[in-house]
C-alpha cells in the first residue's frame, strides 16, 4: 500500500503535519518541564508528566506511517499501547490525588484515604441504572472495584496487540484477505476491527463508569476534574471512532477518488494524518487541564486549615 508523495496534496500534507507535529512536541516538552520545576505533589505529578508525553508518543509513529505510505505494524502497536498505558496511569493518576495526604513532613499518598473516600460513598452508580449499585461498602469492595477498572485498561492493550500481530500476518502471506479501511465482512480487517471495537466499547465503559464514580469524592473538589475527565473521554472516544468514521467516508469516495486510490490507502493516511496534526490540540489542551498552580493551591490550603509549616516547593530549592 503506496502513494505518490509527489502530488501537491499528499507531499504538503505530510510535511505541514510534520512542522505542526514539531509544536506540538515542544509544547508537551514544556508542559513536562513546568511541572517538573513545581513539583508539589511528586507522586502525582510523575504519574502525570508521563501522560503528558502523549502527543509525542502517538503523533510521531502516526506520522511515520503517513511518511512510509504503507501499514507499518510495529508502529501501529506502539499508538495503540500508548493509548491503553495513558488510561491505566490516568486511573493511577486520579488514585493519588484521592490519597493525597499533606503534613509537616510533605505531601504522601495514603491507599488508607483512598479506600476510606470510596466507602464513604457507600455504592457506587452504573451507566446504566439497569445494573443496578456498584458495592463500596469495604476496603475489599473498593479494590475490587479499582481492579476492575484496571484490568479494562490492560485488556484493551493487550487485545490491541494480539489484533495488530493478526493484521501483520494476514498482510504477510495474503494482504488481499485484509484490507486496511474496508468494512466488508469477507476481508479480515472488518473482523479484526469489530473485535478491537468491542474491546474499546469495554474499555471505555469501565472508564466512563470509574470517571462518574470518582468525581463524587470530596478530595477532588479543587482539582478542577471536569475538564480533565471531559478531555480524557473525548480523546479515548474520538482516537476509537476516527478510523471507522473515515472508513466510512473513504468508502463512499467523499475523501478521494477511490479510481486512483484503494479505500485502504485513503483510510490510513487520512486517519494517520489527522491523528498527527491533532496532538497540537492535545498538548495544547494537556497544559490547560494540568497546570501546577492547581497542585500549589490545594497544598497552600491545606497547609492554612492544618496550621502546618507549609512545604518548601520547587521554586525556592
Amino acid at each position: 500500500m503506496t502513494y505518490d508523495r509527489r502530488e501537491l496534496g499528499i507531499g504538503a500534507g505530510i510535511w505541514v503535519s510534520a512542522i505542526i507535529l514539531v509544536f506540538a512536541t515542544f509544547l508537551a516538552l514544556w508542559n513536562i518541564y513546568d511541572h517538573y520545576k513545581h513539583m508539589y505533589y511528586p507522586q502525582a505529578q510523575k504519574i502525570l508528566m508521563v501522560i503528558l508525553t502523549a502527543p509525542i508518543l502517538i503523533g510521531w509513529p502516526s506520522w511515520v506511517i503517513v511518511l512510509v505510505g504503507e501499514d507499518v505494524g510495529i508502529l501501529e502497536v506502539v499508538t495503540d499501547i500508548v493509548k491503553s498505558v495513558m488510561i491505566i496511569l490516568f486511573v493511577e493518576y486520579t488514585l493519588r490525588l484521592i490519597g493525597w495526604r499533606i503534613d509537616s513532613t510533605g505531601s504522601h499518598y495514603d491507599y488508607e484515604k483512598v479506600e476510606s473516600s470510596f466507602t464513604q460513598l457507600e455504592n457506587g452508580t452504573h451507566l446504566c441504572p439497569c445494573f443496578g449499585k456498584i458495592p463500596l461498602k469495604t476496603p475489599e469492595d473498593v479494590k475490587i472495584f479499582i481492579w476492575r477498572v484496571r484490568f479494562a485498561g490492560i485488556q484493551y492493550g493487550i487485545v490491541f496487540f494480539f489484533a495488530a500481530i493478526a493484521a501483520t500476518l494476514l498482510l504477510t502471506v495474503d494482504g488481499d484477505n485484509y484490507h486496511y479501511g474496508e468494512l466488508d465482512p469477507q476481508y479480515g480487517y472488518f473482523w479484526i476491527n469489530m473485535i478491537k471495537i468491542v474491546v474499546s466499547a469495554i474499555a471505555m465503559y469501565h472508564l466512563l463508569l470509574y470517571l462518574t464514580n470518582v468525581h463524587k469524592i470530596h478530595e477532588l473538589k479543587h482539582m478542577n476534574v471536569n475538564p480533565k475527565f471531559m478531555a480524557v473521554k473525548i480523546a479515548f472516544i474520538g482516537t476509537q471512532i476516527q478510523p471507522t468514521f473515515i472508513g466510512f467516508l473513504a468508502d463512499w469516495g467523499a475523501i478521494a477518488d477511490t479510481d486512483e486510490y484503494d479505500v485502504d490507502q485513503i483510510t490510513s493516511y487520512t486517519t494517520y494524518l489527522l491523528l498527527s496534526i491533532e496532538m497540537i490540540i492535545f498538548a495544547f489542551v494537556q497544559g490547560l487541564i494540568f497546570p501546577p498552580r492547581e497542585y500549589k493551591y490545594k497544598y497552600s490550603k491545606k497547609s492554612v486549615d492544618s496550621e502546618k509549616e507549609p512545604l518548601v516547593s520547587a521554586d525556592n530549592q
